[in-house]
């Protein structure tokens, strides 16, 4: 099943009567349990992990919760970062790209950002402003186990839902991932309490942890903001409701990139209205560039010297068909031409699972490197369906996007044969190479200018 195929049946099926508590649950259910179901990731290691790794785990994420829980105290901006892993370094700091450039933009002073434990770092500097949560989400899972809130819903609607979609779950199944969500609910609001925050921002607002979050906040009184973290595209399933019988886990403001994506929004989904989506630009391209960041990788300026770089963004969701790929289009890349490789965050045992790829003298792996400072050095980029098209199209870098039959639907109307191109196999991208590529790229409609002007204009008007 594709994204569009899941939009197109929920247009036909009634979800009305998907309730818990007297709230419309559906998209929380949508998020926790189909998704994943209906339209599974292909990753590369499908093993379960062993109990050694579960263990030490636990040990990291226990021991970054006590280095920060002292962190959490009255906060006039809270940020909740679901996606930690894409983060940059900045004098001798790991940030996210996310949260932390928007409060060293505004530099907000009474600030906290909870956010996953930064595992691929080694020794990272633990930040005044930020609280690793880890920790707390496993003690609430282990609590699962063993305290079981009340549920009362009617089954029957979720029976009839499962049943159109196609999908079983069985009851016991709904029962526990339904306490679950309650109990998060529960840890959110108690949060909320100590922190006591004017305002919360939200990266990734549509899991099902971030909805409780979300209800939680509405709860107390407190308004929530949603930050663009990566491409809105007219079929995604966090954002395509074709009915909306209540915002009550939907944030109450989206900060877009640009009037690109809100206009696909409004188009796409009952969600927000106009009114809710301010378009403010990317905190962080703002940030990156007065900060003056630049490449410090000595090994790879010298892999890509008198070179002509292409950058390949990954996706975990397309890990395998991209291995195939760049196995048959590494042979083939004309003279002159290198590939860097750079791995998305949720891609795990890289070198492992690429190693077939090193054999080739054009190829370079890159997990950890800022990908604006390798946009920067690169001459083309190409993805699946990466947000990155867009921060390529920011930095005057044409994109080659690969075809796929489950994923490509996101991005194929952008295709213009200017700056964004299409290949369906090795010898058509190979031909693309050789393509006069526009000398000049508009990404205005991508995003907006003067970002910091317009963040503190609608905080303002939020506040």
């Amino acid at each position: 099943m594709t994204y569009q195929d899941l939009v197109n049946i929920e247009k036909s099926i009634d979800t009305s009567g998907i309730m818990l508590d007297g709230q419309w649950i559906y998209p929380v259910i949508k998020q926790g349990m189909l998704v994943n179901r209906l339209m599974p990731m292909p990753h590369s290691n499908n093993e379960k992990p062993h109990k050694k790794d579960i263990i030490k785990s636990l040990i990291i994420d226990f021991w970054f919760y006590v280095r920060t829980q002292h962190n959490i105290k009255q906060s006039d901006y809270v940020f909740f970062d679901a996606t930690t892993y894409r983060r940059f370094v900045y004098k001798k700091k790991i940030l996210s790209i996310f949260t932390d450039s928007v409060v060293e933009l505004l530099q907000l002073n009474k600030a906290t950002i909870i956010e996953a434990t930064p595992k691929q770092y080694k020794t990272p500097t633990f930040s005044k402003r930020v609280v690793y949560e880890n920790w707390l989400s496993q003690k609430l899972l282990i609590k699962n186990k063993f305290i079981k809130p009340v549920i009362n819903v009617d089954f029957s609607a979720f029976h009839n839902l499962f049943e159109q979609l196609g999908v079983e779950i069985a009851d016991k199944e709904l029962k526990a991932f339904l306490s679950k969500f309650k109990l998060f609910q529960s840890y959110y609001a108690k949060l909320l309490q100590r922190l006591k925050p004017k305002v919360v921002f939200i990266v990734c607002a549509y899991t099902y942890k971030r909805m409780a979050l979300i209800n939680a906040c509405k709860s107390a009184g407190i308004p929530t903001v949603e930050l663009q973290h990566g491409f809105i595209y007219d079929n995604h399933p966090g954002y395509s409701y074709s009915e909306n019988y209540g915002n009550n886990f939907f944030p109450d403001f989206l900060f877009a990139h640009g009037s690109f994506f809100k206009d696909e929004l409004i188009k796409n989904s009952k969600i927000f209205t106009d009114e809710q989506i301010k378009v403010v630009g990317s905190p962080f391209l703002e940030f990156y560039d007065k900060a003056n960041i630049s490449l410090q990788n000595t090994e790879l300026l010298n892999f890509i010297k008198n070179k002509k770089v292409i950058l390949f963004s990954g996706q975990d969701s397309v890990q395998k068909s991209n291995r195939e790929f760049l196995k048959e289009l590494l042979p083939q890349l004309p003279k002159g031409y290198v590939l860097i490789l750079k791995t998305h965050p949720a891609e795990h045992n890289a070198k492992d699972f690429y190693k077939d790829l090193f054999q080739h003298q054009n190829f370079y792996l890159e997990e950890h490197e800022n990908i604006l400072s390798l946009l920067k050095i690169s001459n083309i980029h190409s993805t699946v369906y990466s947000t990155v098209l867009f921060e390529a199209l920011f930095f005057q870098k044409p994109t080659i996007l690969l075809h796929s039959e489950k994923y490509s639907s996101a991005a194929e109307h952008l295709v213009n044969g200017k700056d964004i191109f299409m290949a369906n196999n090795v010898n058509q991208f190979t031909e693309l190479l050789n393509q006069d590529f526009n000398k000049e790229i508009d990404a205005n409609e991508f995003y907006e200018k003067n970002t910091s002007e317009k963040l503190v204009k609608y905080l303002n008007e939020i506040i």
